[in-house]
């Protein structure tokens, strides 16, 4: 065989190579600071059927929780928190009385009971 051909297979072989680089925007979401994923549930300790996945947003306000569908639990899936993220039973960050809130430390994820009304950042 020719140098030439040797050189011609070579091409064509990286020119039909599959390329398995992964999706830079998977990366990009699950890696940036200040984003976090939370998974709602229908049961009361994160068993299946998950019912919803939401992006929560780092802020310096409080921010409501867009999903309101009817759900038990809820995982944060993907912790990009910079900050202790504090999660309200109640609206516009209320957490008056025990029991009203639950706080998630930067890069914690784990399953949690309850209700996510509202969300601010301490």
């Amino acid at each position: 065989m020719q140098l030439t051909n040797i050189l011609g297979l070579i091409a064509a072989l990286a020119a039909t190579s599959a390329n398995a680089l992964p999706n830079p925007s998977t990366i990009v979401e699950r890696q940036s600071p200040g984003i976090g994923i939370i998974r709602f549930y229908a049961g009361s300790g994160c068993e299946e059927p998950w019912l919803e996945d939401t992006v929560f947003f780092q802020g310096d306000k409080c921010l409501s929780n867009e999903y309101t569908a009817p759900y038990g639990s809820f995982r944060v899936q993907s912790n990009g928190f910079t900050r202790t993220a504090r999660f309200f039973v109640n609206p516009v960050c209320n957490g008056f009385g025990p029991g009203n809130y639950i706080d998630v430390l930067p890069g914690e994820t784990k399953c949690f009971a309850g209700k996510v009304t509202s969300y601010s950042f301490l």
